[in-house]
């Protein structure tokens, strides 16, 4: 089997200088949180867009690689304590993260991504794309054959770039339509 990595269920982005200045924080580091999804973890622990999460079990978040990474060294159902910044106040939040399963990056996926994808005999191809989402370029029927220089062959390969990507700021894919390759970037 697989082991799936854990998740908040929220949407994060760095906090680079002019955010931190905007802010009025003296450094730029942590992540600002941009979405929290319904019934996730996050949610449960009272996490709201505009929170910044500052540190993880008293390891420091300084951008969203840090993040991810706690989040990659945690077991399962053990609670995490996160210190997060809200207005002018610190406060301090207990959440258990969930695993990030096949299903919930599927969801994920049409969510951030704008897309709906099925396996098929030449790889994970596009069931659907959302017109107004960061993919409206993409047709039914595209096949996507790399992530972010990856190569992807079916949809558990396609799943777990979409979970190493699921943050940034923008993807470049791999795509096949009609017998020919070409490259397109996700602005998200």
């Amino acid at each position: 089997g697989r082991v799936a990595p854990l998740w908040l269920g929220l949407m994060a982005e760095d906090v680079d200088s002019r955010m931190a200045m905007a802010l009025g924080l003296r450094e730029a580091r942590g992540v600002l949180v941009g979405a929290v999804f319904e019934g996730t973890p996050a949610a449960r622990a009272g996490i709201a867009p505009g929170d910044i999460i500052e540190s993880i079990n008293a390891t420091p978040v300084r951008d969203r690689r840090d993040y991810i990474n706690v989040l990659r060294n945690q077991t399962g159902g053990e609670s995490l304590r996160l210190s997060l910044r809200r207005g002018e106040k610190t406060l301090a939040l207990d959440v258990t993260p969930t695993p990030f399963d096949d299903a919930t990056a599927q969801t994920f996926m049409e969510r951030r991504w704008g897309i709906s994808v099925q396996e098929s005999a030449q790889g994970p191809v596009i069931r659907s794309v959302r017109r107004d989402g960061p993919a409206a370029f993409l047709r039914k029927g595209d096949v996507i054959a790399g992530v972010g220089g990856v190569r992807i062959k079916n949809m558990a390969e396609l799943l777990q770039a979409f979970r190493k990507e699921r943050l940034a700021g923008q993807v470049l894919l791999q795509v096949v339509r009609d017998g020919r390759g070409y490259y397109a970037r996700l602005v998200l």
